[in-house]
């Protein structure tokens, strides 16, 4: 008896998570934008979100405006 393959899901590894306050510094953000954006999303200081979600957060906040 051969044995069958099998398919197996290969889990892709998650993107990296950065400190909001990195990713402030990153971007080049004055202090009032930083504390706008971080009402805006409902972070507090010290969360850590992807590059992705930041950049998401980012844009909705600069279209709220």
């Amino acid at each position: 008896m051969g044995s069958k393959a099998k398919d197996v899901a290969v889990a892709e590894s998650p993107a990296p998570l950065f400190t909001i306050e990195a990713l402030f510094e990153r971007h080049g953000l004055a202090a009032w934008q930083r504390r706008g954006l971080m009402v805006h999303a409902g972070w507090a200081a010290g969360k850590s979100v992807t590059e992705d979600a930041f950049q998401s957060a980012l844009a909705a906040w600069r279209q709220s405006r």
